[in-house]
């Protein structure tokens, strides 16, 4: 489900609901500037330019997962029976793709690029996949034993990926020619900002770092503790100067980072959420285990102090 707030720095907030039809899934692009959700007619992408948010359907009947939309406009749709290809300039068709099912895909920001995490034989692989063609090819690969990466991370250009494992050991990859190479690892959950810098998270300490892929440089997470509830996701302004946090009991707030004052009205949210600070810096894209996203349309600037 795609659900829409504008909110306002000087307290007030606005749910925006122009959405029709039925919807149950929804997902952000990479690049952070669109949202693609499942509906019974097919899947509709939307963007967010323009005072309201527009969509383009590409119509599909097959019942589906969360898709995964590619910087090229594809989209990668997991069903019961494996994973396909839906293509907006081929309405109403599937294309079966040779990833097993249960493989996680994760899209780059830059070109119709893919990586999948997924088991061959008895070791877990990570490769890239080029979607651009007719029929999809594996590009690079690097073997992984024992377990699987659960969350893949591209850097703004796509030529670097961050790759962890229970959120706790991160790995530091580049493409050389077929190879996946290992750069660097590091402990805690690490991600790219749109800017690509690389931040990490200590979840057992909720502690923050910069991370160059040489060295680490703790942050400060002071303004960022409640009393009774974890932080589970933070997204930076591309400025620096604010951060909108959420936590376990499902808050979301936006806070100035050189003061920690509440910069918007409280949001409560179902359920635990990860965050996304879109491309443009100006919406925050708020997503929910069961597949719902909450598009917060920062309306306003907050007041210099």
């Amino acid at each position: 489900m795609l659900r829409i707030w504008d909110v306002e720095f000087n307290g007030r907030s606005k749910e925006r609901d122009p959405i029709k039809g039925w919807q149950v899934l929804s997902r952000v692009s990479a690049d952070g500037r669109k949202v693609v959700s499942v509906h019974s007619d097919g899947y509709r992408v939307w963007t967010f330019d323009g005072p309201e948010p527009t969509s383009t359907l590409v119509p599909q009947t097959k019942e589906s997962d969360i898709p995964l939309l590619l910087s090229d406009g594809k989209i990668v749709v997991r069903c019961f029976d494996g994973l396909f290809l839906a293509d907006p300039a081929k309405p109403g068709t599937l294309a079966p793709l040779a990833i097993d099912r249960t493989a996680r895909v994760y899209a780059s920001p830059v070109g119709a690029i893919a990586a999948v995490s997924e088991k061959v034989g008895d070791a877990h692989e990570l490769s890239l996949w080029d979607f651009s063609a007719a029929t999809p090819v594996k590009v690079a690969r690097f073997p992984v034993t024992g377990l699987r990466f659960d969350h893949i991370d591209f850097s703004p250009d796509g030529s670097l990926i961050l790759a962890v494992i229970n959120g706790k050991e991160s790995t530091l990859f580049a493409r050389k020619g077929d190879q996946l190479v290992e750069l660097a690892k590091e402990t805690g959950d690490c991600w790219f900002q749109f800017d690509g810098t690389i931040r990490k998270y200590e979840r057992d300490t909720i502690s923050l770092h910069a991370w160059t892929g040489t060295k680490t440089e703790a942050l400060s997470t002071t303004y960022l503790k409640r009393d009774k509830a974890t932080l589970t996701s933070f997204a930076y302004s591309g400025d620096r100067k604010t951060v909108i946090v959420s936590y376990s009991d499902g808050l979301v707030r936006i806070l100035d980072v050189a003061t920690g004052k509440d910069r918007s009205p409280p949001q409560q949210w179902d359920g635990r959420t990860s965050l996304q600070l879109a491309a443009d810096g100006k919406h925050v894209f708020a997503k929910n285990p069961n597949g719902t996203v909450y598009v917060l349309r920062l309306s306003s600037t907050p007041a210099a102090q």
